[in-house]
């Protein structure tokens, strides 16, 4: 988040309002993986102010917000060292302790995107849908009715029956939503987009498909170089982790001890 979010989020914390967050912007994206990363966040946004006008503000690790003693009365930093997605745990267990609301930042929260490759977008992805269907996978499985291309498939079939050809809605449907995408994006980041920016948000929207299939086919996520198997709940399987670290520490020092095990791979 950008220099002084935090301070301007001050006055939002209230009495009735224990933790701020806000809807997450990218700016100064690196490498065509970083314009996907930021292609995602400023389009993801219409869902986030969707869900806060609604009453249900998303919170965002990148930039929240709560008092120190909430979260001690809720069991403090120790009673969610267990998550991968903490930021999560908090706002539940500090909503669900102080029985009060969780509010949301009207301007948008900038997060400088930089260089990502394209495995690390999608390895991104792929974990935070795990972390969610941990959680609550019945919003990974409705996930799909977010898409262009499936909301434009049903819409289609519909018209279709109604005497409009498939050719004709289809196009039209997915045109539409990918104007609404790039206004958006010029709305956030305070500029003009142009032809680059819609073929990025397209090739989002076609890579979101098989992504969505790779995360519902597991429940291992990769966090900072290591594989780390998740609960029910989200909770980390540390035993599982134990396992995965002895077998390394394992093969390690085999390669020390006999480094021509691993190289040699027949006889003459």
């Amino acid at each position: 988040a950008q220099p002084g979010t935090l301070r301007e989020m001050v006055p939002e914390l209230r009495d009735d309002v224990r933790i701020v967050s806000g809807v997450m912007a990218g700016l100064g994206s690196i490498g065509f993986g970083g314009r996907l990363v930021t292609s995602w966040l400023n389009t993801f946004a219409r869902a986030s102010y969707l869900f806060a006008w609604l009453g249900s503000p998303m919170v965002f690790g990148s930039a929240i917000l709560f008092r120190r003693s909430d979260l001690d009365a809720a069991g403090g930093m120790r009673s969610v060292a267990d998550f991968i997605a903490e930021d999560v745990a908090i706002a539940s267990r500090v909503k669900f302790n102080t029985n009060r609301r969780i509010g949301s930042r009207r301007e948008p929260i900038y997060q400088n995107v930089g260089p990502v490759t394209m495995a690390a977008f999608w390895s991104r992805h792929v974990r935070w849908r795990r972390l969610i269907c941990s959680k609550q996978p019945l919003v990974v499985l409705l996930e799909p009715f977010l898409w262009s291309w499936p909301v434009g498939l049903m819409g289609a079939i519909g018209f279709w029956m109604r005497g409009v050809p498939l050719e004709v809605f289809l196009p039209l449907h997915l045109l539409t939503w990918l104007t609404c995408d790039l206004v958006m994006i010029a709305k956030l980041q305070e500029r003009r987009v142009g032809i680059r920016t819609a073929l990025v948000c397209l090739l989002r929207e076609l890579l979101i498909i098989p992504i969505w299939v790779h995360a519902l086919a597991g429940n291992t996520v990769s966090w900072r170089g290591k594989q780390i198997k998740l609960t029910k709940g989200g909770k980390i399987d540390w035993e599982a982790g134990r396992e995965v670290a002895e077998q390394d520490d394992c093969d390690r020092r085999r390669e020390e001890v006999c480094p021509d095990v691993w190289t040699t791979t027949g006889v003459d």
